[in-house]
């Protein structure tokens, strides 16, 4: 089945008949297994097991970057003020990625907590470290609270299927 794209806004009035309609005209079958990409919303991950109850549900690859894009600038800035914690902070953050490239959602839950507990204990004279741990406690949650959607973005890169 090709990629199909589908945005609904909070004012859609039948977002789960759009949603059927849509794939209904991309030929999906009764009992068809179909994958989502989502952003990891409960609002649409609701929307599609309503429309396909046993659809596969996947943390898009792209907001997870997104997200580790944001904390590597606060590393960086934080290695204006401390070279060494910035740098750090820069390899615990590739550290991550990598580990959620590859799926190893356990480890990379752990390391995420151990950088959790390094920005937290950073004594830097830096003018964003609050907004820094405020982001980087946001990531600990959307990640945790998405473990179940993530897969080895890795493994299914090498086999030409999409991840984002």
């Amino acid at each position: 089945m090709p990629a199909i794209s589908v945005w609904c806004t909070p004012i859609d009035s039948k977002p789960k008949r759009r949603l059927f309609d849509l794939l209904k005209s991309q030929g999906l079958q009764a009992n068809q297994d179909v994958t989502f990409l989502t952003d990891g919303g409960e609002e649409i991950r609701a929307l599609a097991e309503r429309v396909t109850p046993e659809s596969e549900h996947v943390l898009d690859w792209f907001h997870i970057t997104m997200r580790v894009t944001v904390l590597c600038q606060y590393a960086r800035g934080v290695a204006h003020h401390d070279e060494a914690a910035g740098t750090k902070l820069l390899a615990d953050l590739e550290r991550i990625k990598w580990l959620l490239w590859h799926g190893n959602q356990h480890r990379a839950g752990q390391t995420i907590s151990f950088f959790l507990d390094e920005v937290d204990g950073l004594e830097v004279d830096y003018p964003n470290l609050s907004k820094f741990a405020r982001a980087a406690q946001e990531f600990s949650v959307y990640i945790a609270s998405n473990v179940g959607r993530l897969i080895n973005y890795g493994e299914r890169f090498r086999a030409a299927e999409r991840s984002s």
